[in-house]
């Protein structure tokens, strides 16, 4: 009897391992892509676990990701500048949202202590750059210079 409830037990947990890897993708050297959800009408993907960036991932465009937490002050307070942004660049660059209570592993893959607000650029090659806290994001002008920075990176 118990054999057999460790078969099934075995047998549920490989169907679960097949149905969740047959909706990743991956690069020619190996690396998972994980498809990412589409952008709602500000224009911002809100990333959840399960869906989320790889570090040396390549991207189709400049992607900036704000790290953020419901309970963070700084974080409400540069919410509206990252939406500003989010707004202007619609087309050109992707704005993601990622609740670090949400996706708490994310963080991690790029080497990024829990410290938020933190927003990493992530250029089309998989190179990234990081900013930690509000200094450097606020006011909204310096937060679009940071990204007309990187859209001209090559």
């Amino acid at each position: 009897m118990m054999k057999k409830i460790l078969y099934l037990f075995a047998a549920a947990l490989l169907s679960v391992a097949a149905a969740s890897c047959s909706s990743k993708a991956t690069t020619d050297d190996g690396r998972e892509i994980t498809a990412s959800p589409e952008a709602g009408p500000d224009g911002i993907v809100m990333l959840t676990q399960g869906d989320y960036y790889t570090a040396g991932q390549p991207v189709d465009r400049l992607t900036v990701i704000d790290f953020n937490a419901k309970w963070c002050g700084p974080c409400r307070a540069f919410a509206p500048v990252f939406e500003e942004a989010a707004e202007k660049y619609k087309g050109k660059v992707t704005f993601v949202s990622v609740d670090i209570d949400s996706v708490p592993d994310m963080m991690p893959e790029f080497g990024l202590e829990a410290i938020i607000p933190t927003v990493l650029i992530i250029r089309p090659d998989g190179s990234y750059v990081s900013y930690v806290g509000t200094g450097d994001l606020m006011p909204y002008d310096k937060f679009a210079s940071l990204i007309d920075t990187n859209l001209n990176t090559k």
